[in-house]
This record gives C-alpha cells, structure tokens and sequence, in this order.
C-alpha cells in the first residue's frame, strides 16, 4: 500500500479523533439536557458538521489514492456515499452496510446545518446522531483499517 495514502489516511483519522475528544463535554452535556439551547445546539451542529465532513474527506483520501473516480456533480455527496457501500472489482466496499442508514442521516443533517439556521436545528433529530456518533465513529475506522490492509 502506498505510504503516503496511509499517512494522509491516519492523519485524518486522528483529527476526527480529536474533534471528539475536544468535543466531549459538549456531546456529554447534548446527551443529558432535555432542552439545550441556541449555543449548544448550535455547537452540536457544528460538531456533527465536521464530523460528517471528516467522514467524506477519508473517503476521499482513500478513492484518489487507489485511483478510483471521486462523483463530480451536483449529487457528489450522495454518489460518494453510496459509493461507499459498494465493490469494484479491484476493491471491497469501504463502508459495512449495517450502518448505510445511519450515514445517510449524518449526510442530510450536514445539508441541513450548512443551509439553515441554527434556531431551526430540532433537537429530537440533532440527539439521536449526538448519542451514536461515537459509536458509528468506531466501526468506520475500523471499516477504513480493514480495508487498507486488504490493498
């Protein structure tokens, strides 16, 4: 595998690591409040923004370093994701599919965040992403190691 993809890869990988770690007492507190305000939700918002963002830029990273075709049209977002949950016949999928669903609700969130106010972010849609983000955040970087070892 070419050392520089794994470089950039892990690089990536450690900032979003760290987006949670800096962001931990914000997603603890989103977790226990029953209604955060306009900061905080604001705040989470951004959170979930970048988080989703990091997501993409891996995939990024990894599609140009194998030399795969990064979507380049209005849909890209879309295209890119989904093209994660498929093989070629050269590479296996990236992403598990357990956890498709999941991802596309991070995906329409971040469209949402860049394109609203923060006073219309619903915080019954906002908490369930804040709660399993970690989580999901796990398997994905597990997903994007076992995939390098298998180039």
């Amino acid at each position: 595998m070419n050392n520089e993809l794994k470089k950039e890869v892990n690089f990536e990988i450690s900032e979003i690591n760290k987006l949670f770690n800096e962001g931990k007492p914000l997603l603890d507190l989103i977790k226990i409040k029953e209604k955060p305000d306009f900061i905080e939700k604001s705040a989470a918002g951004s959170f979930l923004h970048s988080f989703y963002n990091g997501i993409e830029k891996l995939a990024i990273l990894i599609y140009k370093g194998i030399n795969e075709k990064i979507p380049n049209d209005i849909k890209w977002h879309k295209k890119l994701l989904e093209k994660t949950f498929n093989s070629t016949k050269n590479y296996p999928i990236l992403f598990n599919n357990e956890y498709k669903i999941q991802l596309q609700d991070y995906m329409e969130f971040r469209h949402f965040f860049r394109h609203t106010y923060g006073y219309n972010i619903n915080i019954e849609k906002l908490k369930p992403l804040i709660n399993n983000a970690e989580i999901l955040w796990e398997k994905i970087r597990n997903d994007i190691n076992k995939f390098l070892e298998s180039l």
